[in-house]
């Protein structure tokens, strides 16, 4: 069997109204991107688009998902699997999807994750981390089929990904749906009705597999670098910045003020998650990451994914890959296509060319 590799797909590289509100007219992904400055020693920012792409997303044409459909089939990614998000009171993010949706020629398959958290003030280090900008509310039957409704169009589309006749459908933060089950239950009525045999749920919870989640998902996945979070192994600086950082953040609510401030990002070492923290009787879909550094939106409260090769990645994916196909995966995870402001990205840059590409294409062609 096959096993599709699928990316990870950010849509926020387009104006929207809501953007320019809540941080500045012109807000996309490339601004925290193209101010993004090192922090510390051999800290590698900013990072640039090879050639100064800094691209559209809300060009009705398609030419610049156009463009990364063409480079990722060429160097073996099969699909994106596009961020989704979806409130009762609106839809936000969702003209790369539309515009996908209305080119028919754009030759790449697709699925979405719903991050069905609520949005806040946390994109940026200065940011107010309580302020609530979107408030999330999983409603009831109504709302879960409005949301459904809005979803259909692209189930129906021959390239949105399937397993077993079913659209697969990703959630993360999973865990904040207490009406999963229910959800659940009338999606997959819904999608009978279109004639599938229901939704294929994936969660991206992987630390979270309780009995409930058994019983209501199909599959879950290995979300990275979250998963990796505390199973890799820290640096001796790592271990001291979080264990004084929580001291400071003591004293500082205490006080009242900033006094001991952070002088630097929390850092990882990369290396490669080889198997699940412990076996379950459901499928796991793997993941990995080529790189991860979010100082660009989170500054020195971001964290830092240190020496990160392009060799390490291959040899990664290579493992994971082989792993997926014995264990007939259908999915693969990369984090991410796109995800430029947290340094998560597959796309051709500065530094690397087109060198992640390229070892997706080697591992593809020796397996």
């Amino acid at each position: 069997m096959k096993t599709k590799i699928v990316s990870l797909y950010l849509p926020q590289f387009y104006e929207t109204t809501y953007n320019n509100e809540w941080w500045g007219v012109g807000y996309t992904d490339w601004v925290a991107t193209k101010k993004s400055i090192p922090l510390f020693k051999n800290h590698k920012q900013p990072h640039a688009p090879l050639n100064d792409n800094y691209y559209n997303l809300g060009e009705e044409c398609g030419d610049t998902i156009r463009w990364q459909a063409k480079i990722a089939r060429e160097y073996g990614v099969d699909g994106f699997c596009i961020y989704h998000y979806w409130f009762p009171s609106g839809k936000y993010l969702e003209k790369p999807a539309d515009i996908l949706y209305n080119n028919s020629d754009i030759d790449i398959d697709y699925c979405f994750s719903w991050d069905a958290s609520s949005w806040r003030r946390t994109w940026t280090a200065s940011s107010n981390e309580t302020e609530v900008l979107v408030q999330q509310n999983f409603g009831n039957e109504d709302v879960w089929t409005l949301h459904y409704k809005d979803l259909r169009k692209f189930f129906l589309d021959t390239r949105y990904i399937q397993i077993d006749n079913k659209p697969v459908f990703c959630i993360y933060k999973s865990e904040q749906i207490e009406c999963l089950e229910e959800m659940k239950k009338c999606w997959d009525r819904l999608a009978r009705e279109d004639g599938f045999a229901g939704i294929y749920l994936v969660v991206g919870d992987a630390n979270n597999r309780n009995r409930q989640f058994f019983e209501i998902v199909d599959a879950f996945y290995n979300y990275e670098p979250q998963y990796s979070f505390g199973r890799q192994h820290k640096s001796l600086h790592n271990f001291l910045h979080l264990s004084i950082g929580a001291i400071k953040k003591k004293l500082n609510k205490y006080l009242g003020t900033s006094f001991f401030p952070d002088k630097r990002s929390a850092q990882y070492i990369y290396r490669c998650i080889e198997k699940n923290d412990r076996e379950i009787e459901k499928k796991v879909f793997f993941g990995l990451f080529a790189n991860y550094d979010d100082t660009p939106r989170r500054g020195i409260k971001g964290v830092v994914y240190t020496n990160n090769k392009v060799d390490m990645f291959e040899k990664c994916l290579e493992i994971q890959l082989k792993k997926s196909i014995e264990l007939d995966n259908e999915l693969l995870f990369i984090t991410a296509w796109n995800e430029w402001g947290e340094s998560a990205y597959l796309e051709p840059d500065k530094e690397n060319g087109y060198a992640y590409l390229e070892a997706i294409k080697r591992v593809k062609s020796r397996i």
